[in-house]
């Protein structure tokens, strides 16, 4: 497994691997993490994987989603419920 660097982007940290696979293709995934709350308490997640040809086009790929992710929870916040 290759680490790639790790990026700060919208207070979320992105850590990109690659992950050779079999037939010379490479597997990118990626966690992001709120950089802005006790590692115990703050969100995170894992994001969906993808096959590129090459590990630089994974690693890019993946930052990429994960960046759309981010700006996903910041178009569309968690908003609670109202109290009646």
């Amino acid at each position: 497994m290759t680490t790639s660097i790790v990026e700060i982007y919208r207070g979320w940290r992105i850590e990109p691997f690659a992950i050779p696979c079999a037939d010379g293709s490479w597997l990118g995934t990626c966690e992001i993490r709120q950089t802005d709350v006790p590692n115990s308490e703050g969100a995170q997640a894992m994001l969906t994987n993808v096959v590129r040809q090459s590990k630089n086009d994974a690693i890019a790929d993946i930052r990429a989603s994960a960046r759309h992710e981010i700006d996903s929870i910041f178009a569309f916040p968690y908003l609670p419920e109202s109290s009646h």
